[in-house]
């Protein structure tokens, strides 16, 4: 089966996001300033889940700065963005350290793809913007896409229910250890309605067709006050 691909003008893939963000909550969406939710995390192998969870804290302040902290069996972690500097703290060496260039380059990037970034503006860095046909992407999920190319060549794809216009799948390329890129896609379920905005509880990552993670969110609040010093590196 073929499927074209249609060029956009800048014009004709705004009003494509346009609907996504109306969708999302529209003014309500786009004034979203900070963001503190939790939840956990299951790693897969092998596209099975483990036995292992991981529980989970996350700050946002918009544009730049977040914190998460992660606990499990094998430690308690922090991970701190804050612009173009992070550090990190482990429990197990009881280190605070400062993010390498290769985690800081992951973390650039992973602020870039995020699905709220594209859509709060971030798809208008593209230098070329294609429309990808309805398709099934799989069973019971039909949707169809912008394609985003980036001034680097990377390439974004966001896919929106063809009914709801609600996201349903982020792909995109991601770097991991090593440097090494790999295919990644986000897929978003179970979309609850709070706040005026229509939030996915449900996320989960891809990576070159195999399910690595699933996040489940127990709560997410929006715009809410969080302390300055969570960003400040301990001494």
């Amino acid at each position: 089966m073929i499927f074209f691909l249609f060029l956009l003008l800048p014009q004709q893939a705004g009003d494509i996001i346009a609907q996504a963000v109306q969708a999302m909550g529209g003014e309500h969406y786009l004034a979203v300033q900070t963001e503190r939710s939790k939840g956990l995390v299951t790693a897969y192998r092998n596209g099975e889940p483990e036995r292992s969870i991981t529980t989970f804290v996350n700050y946002v302040v918009l544009p730049a700065r977040e914190r998460v902290e992660t606990k499990s069996k094998d430690g308690h972690y922090v991970e701190v963005i804050d612009g173009d500097r992070g550090w990190l703290y482990s429990s197990l060496s009881k280190i605070t350290r400062d993010l390498d260039s290769t985690e800081m380059l992951r973390a650039k990037q992973s602020r870039l793809y995020q699905i709220d970034s594209l859509l709060r503006g971030g798809w208008r860095q593209a230098k070329e913007a294609r429309y990808l046909p309805a398709k099934e992407l799989w069973r019971g999920q039909r949707a169809d896409a912008v394609l985003l190319v980036f001034p680097d060549n990377s390439e974004v794809s966001i896919y929106f229910d063809f009914t709801t216009r609600l996201p349903v799948a982020l792909r995109f390329p991601a770097i991991r250890e090593g440097a090494k890129i790999v295919r990644a896609e986000n897929r978003f379920y179970r979309y609850v309605k709070q706040q005026q905005l229509q939030v996915p509880y449900v996320v989960d990552l891809y990576e070159n067709d195999l399910q690595v993670l699933r996040v489940s969110y127990e709560s997410r609040e929006f715009n809410v006050r969080i302390d300055e010093k969570l960003f400040a590196r301990p001494k």
